[in-house]
């Protein structure tokens, strides 16, 4: 494709030669802001709009004749547009200085207006190009996530493979179209996990909404600049991720009864946008509440004793992070509902007649092994390669206890196609309404989230209906009349109208689909005329003396301060408003509309994606793991020690769940991923339980040992440990086990 300066100098020639047709080709294939640009450019305009109308009839003539009548009316649409004047179409926008939202763009020095036209210019001349800013790429300290490691250093934290992506590619262009940047950060493996969390990507995997809105563009074939796109991805890191301080740890006995080796215990709560929470086990209250996962961590001084030589003498030192105990809650919550969707899908197939109606021709052995090859591969389509599946691993396994006789004979009689198809066809189903997978299905919440944004556009409508109802009913108030007054009648009849209009507005599904609603003071005392404080069913005095007792410590506090009054009632009114109501009452037997805040999960039967889903399940590993080895490298420790799945476990009872020692391997391949990416070979720097001889499982120096040297501290300020890294699938055939 041409560029702007190429397109430019060949339409000023071929204004000379009177032919512009193919430099028009080339000017229809640029981004629009440059479309903008040249056409706003003297001397460009004019030779523009004489083409576009003849083209545009032309291509209207040519559509009518292929019958294609949309079409034509759109090229006629625009070829009337131009016509309107002599000047062009373009040429139109020449004092629209609105043109410089679009992106940041340098428009070539204007020459003052004269009262007489300026003598054309020469053909042969080139004109000014407008360039596009040059792109300036964000530093590393800007690209983090805001809040995912304390440090009294400099404000530090895990950084953004997307931004990282965004700012330092050397293919990417100064401006491209929306999808083409979306395709390479996924080429480039960002995960999507990653570009969901950053808005990039929405729930079924779309561009996000908010993206388009805030972007100013229509659809992923329109175009934007790199800087805009990188500075959206910084702002959609904030509050994205968050590592919080528990204060009064609750959990460290396990850690502090190994000995004085582990000093400086502390716990953390890791936070990411968009959990939803069911359940609370260990930590309830604020701001620990929402918590995706915690860990436990201490200093820990190797002691030097033979049984550790072979670590201090790989690593080169004694002063360890210790990362212990990393647990979830919300993991566990996923896992309990991913059981009792398994149990359930059992039992709706074999609780239907046709699978129970099949014992009798198979036996319940055979019969119950055909559900069990069918469940764990819905990917089967054809009932002949199912029996096929069914009959192989039905004599691996032993469940046929013969060899050689299912020739093909008897194939059909022991085993008919009829019978696969219906297992199929039950298990499909079943599937369907009790999916093995914790997770909503993504396109579904995202119709969920469009039905939020489309009603909260409707709420400033319903609440404006709502201010016109108080003010007529004042208005009849004020008339000190009966309302039965016929004088009053066409009033009340607008009061009623405006009403029902307000109930017409209101979709009727939206008591069911949303189950968070919140409204802004403003928007209450814009609705009122009247300060929101007159709003509250309380007075200032009574909310500023309103005193609760603390649960943890039993002293009475102030429920809504401290602050001044003012403070103390806005707290109040949060309160409030922020809850499953729908409306607010605002006297006169008027309700405005609140704002959506969340949509019902109840109606999706499962948790909403989150960003570091790995097939059904959650990776939680990744976030405690990334982060305490930058907190490691940043505190100038030798190292980071990782607890083993068999000392932690066998601490807490845990020791024989495969799935929880499927989890610790994730943490420990977790650090070689990280030493990976900063472009080194984990077995330079990685020590794992295998590769030490302890005398005892639960030795409570087991576990991988990772070496932080000058070399790491080095990559580690150069590029940054990123949040996120993609991780492999799940087969069915491994989560069915787990369940």
């Amino acid at each position: 494709m041409a560029t702007r300066e190429e397109v430019l100098t060949n339409l000023t020639k071929a204004a000379k030669q009177g032919n512009i047709r193919d430099a028009y080709r080339d000017f229809e294939e640029l981004p629009f802001v440059d479309q903008i640009a040249i056409s706003i450019s003297p001397g460009i305009g004019d030779a523009l709009a004489v083409y576009e109308i003849g083209e545009f009839g032309a291509r209207g003539a040519k559509n009518i004749a292929e019958k294609d009548f949309l079409g034509a009316l759109g090229n006629y649409g625009l070829s009337g547009l131009s016509a309107i004047s002599i000047l062009p179409l373009f040429r139109l926008l020449r004092g629209a200085k609105a043109v410089k939202a679009i992106d940041p763009v340098i428009d070539a020095p204007t020459p003052p207006k004269k009262t007489t036209e300026a003598a054309p210019k020469k053909a042969e001349e080139t004109l000014p190009v407008p360039k596009v800013e040059e792109f300036k790429p964000l530093s590393l300290d800007e690209m983090i996530y805001p809040g995912t490691l304390e440090s009294g250093i400099k404000n530090l934290g895990l950084t953004s493979k997307a931004a990282k992506f965004i700012n330092n590619s050397k293919k990417l262009p100064v401006q491209g179209k929306l999808i083409t940047y979306i395709n390479e950060l996924e080429k480039a493996g960002v995960p999507k996990g990653e570009l969901r969390l950053l808005n990039i990507l929405d729930e079924a995997n779309e561009i996000h909404p908010k993206l388009l809105e805030e972007v100013g563009t229509r659809g992923s074939l329109d175009k934007i600049t790199r800087q805009r796109l990188s500075q959206y991805i910084k702002t959609n890191q904030k509050d994205a991720i968050s590592k919080r301080i528990v204060g009064n740890n609750k959990h460290s006995r396990q850690i502090k009864e190994l000995g004085d080796e582990f000093a400086n215990i502390k716990e953390n709560t890791f936070h990411v946008r968009g959990i939803t929470r069911k359940e609370f086990d260990h930590y309830s209250e604020a701001p620990h509440k929402d918590h995706f996962v915690f860990d436990s961590t201490s200093e820990f001084k190797l002691p030097n004793i033979p049984e550790t030589e072979k670590i201090t003498e790989f690593i080169g030192g004694d002063n360890f992070l210790n990362v212990a105990r990393v647990q979830s809650d919300y993991a566990e919550e996923m896992g309990n509902l991913a059981k009792r969707n398994s149990r359930n899908q059992i039992e709706r197939i074999f609780d239907d007649e046709s699978i129970d109606a099949l014992s009798d021709s198979m036996g319940d052995e055979m019969r119950s092994f055909a559900v069990k090859i069918a469940r764990e591969n819905p990917q089967i389509t054809s009932p002949l390669k199912l029996r096929e599946v069914f009959i192989k691993k039905a004599k691996d396994e032993g469940v046929i206890k013969t060899s050689g006789i299912y020739v093909p004979e008897n194939i059909n009689v022991e085993f008919p196609l009829s019978t696969f198809s219906t297992i199929q066809r039950v298990v499909k189903s079943a599937q369907k309404e009790f999916p093995i997978t914790p997770y909503v299905d993504g396109k579904a919440l995202a119709v969920l989230k469009k039905k939020l944004n489309e009603y909260n556009k409707i709420v400033p409508q319903v609440n404006k209906l709502s201010q016109d109802q108080i003010n007529l009913q004042n208005k009849i108030k004020n008339t000190g009349l009966d309302i039965n007054s016929p004088s009053l009648a066409e009033d009340v009849e607008k009061l009623a109208k405006m009403q029902a209009k307000s109930r017409d507005l209101i979709p009727s599904s939206a008591v069911d689909d949303f189950s968070g609603f919140t409204l802004s003071k403003g928007d209450l005392e814009a609705a009122t005329g009247k300060p929101f404080t007159e709003s509250l069913g309380k007075s200032l005095d009574e909310i500023f003396y309103e005193v609760v007792e603390n649960p943890n410590t039993n002293a009475i506090v102030q429920k809504y301060g401290p602050g001044t009054p003012g403070e103390r009632a806005l707290n109040y009114f949060n309160e409030m408003v922020n809850n499953k109501e729908m409306t607010f009452d605002i006297g006169n037997g008027v309700k405005i509309l609140k704002k959506a805040t969340q949509v019902n999960a109840d109606r999706l039967k499962g948790y909403p994606i989150d960003p570091y889903a790995k097939g059904t399940r959650t990776n939680y590993m990744k976030l405690p793991i990334r982060s305490n080895f930058l907190k490691a490298v940043e505190e100038g420790k030798d190292g980071m020690y990782f607890d083993s799945a068999a000392k932690r476990l066998g601490k807490e009872g845990g020791e024989g769940s495969k799935l929880l020692q499927g989890v610790f391997r994730e943490g420990e391949n977790e650090i070689d991923r990280i030493i990976r990416e900063l472009g080194l070979d984990p077995k330079d720097y990685v020590l794992k339980p295998k590769d030490i001889e302890f005398k005892g499982p639960r030795n409570k120096f087991d576990g991988t040992y990772v070496k932080i040297d000058d070399e790491i501290r080095k990559l580690v300020q150069e590029k940054g440990v990123d949040a996120f890294k993609a991780g492999g699938p799940v087969s069915i055939d491994n989560m069915l086990a787990a369940l």
